[in-house]
């Protein structure tokens, strides 16, 4: 009979940790900036007050933000599979002698990630800190982007850790793309996609 109490009293705790996560992981005043338009499904774990998601993005459930210091940046047109891991800081492991847990350890280098414009994450990807997409990009499924990664924009991207698998358009294609969405104020310089362009072909 103790058993079974206890186990209804666990499910009904069960039960209303999910209704309160939910509910607050749903209200927009809790991130540093979330666009009316933008669009978090819930459940969504962890701290936002460091998450600035702009408009028309899209994150579905299950994103985990390890983000206490550091900073989150997702620009506008974004698209992100369920399970999302973002992580914004690390914790000081070079220093000889310490150990995990110990005195200092608690001591954390924050590293901000950036998500450009128009990139499609797919689903249970990890963003380590410092991690940056370029505009325009794809990440595969699963892929884990180490730390300190910049990817250039229009790059396919996948793996653990990931790598640039190739571009997804030419470079005349790239030109053009930024010609049809972007203001003119805003489209990436023609001499830096070029210069990505061959830079990364001769790899």
């Amino acid at each position: 009979m103790i058993n079974k109490i206890k186990i209804l009293f666990d499910l009904f705790v069960d039960g209303f940790k999910g209704i309160v996560m939910s509910f607050f992981s749903s209200r927009k005043d809790r991130y540093g900036y979330l666009a009316e338009t933008a669009n978090i499904r819930t459940p969504v774990w962890g701290p936002k007050q460091n998450i600035y998601i702009y408009e028309h993005c899209g994150i579905n459930a299950d994103a985990k933000f390890i983000c206490q210091v550091g900073k989150f940046i997702m620009r506008r047109n974004c698209s992100v599979g369920p399970s999302l891991t973002l992580i914004t800081f690390n914790h000081k492991y070079t220093v000889v002698g310490q150990r995990p847990e110990a005195d200092g350890w608690g001591e954390l280098e924050a590293s901000d990630v950036i998500v450009n414009e128009d990139v499609w994450i797919g689903a249970n990807v990890t963003l380590c800190p410092g991690t940056i997409i370029g505009r325009g990009s794809i990440i595969a499924a699963g892929s884990i982007c180490v730390k300190n990664q910049v990817y250039p924009p229009y790059s396919i991207i996948g793996g653990n850790p990931s790598k640039f698998i190739k571009f997804r358009l030419t470079l005349e294609e790239q030109i053009l793309q930024e010609q049809l969405l972007y203001n003119e104020s805003d489209r990436i310089n023609i001499e830096i996609l070029k210069e990505n362009y061959n830079s990364i072909k001769r790899i």
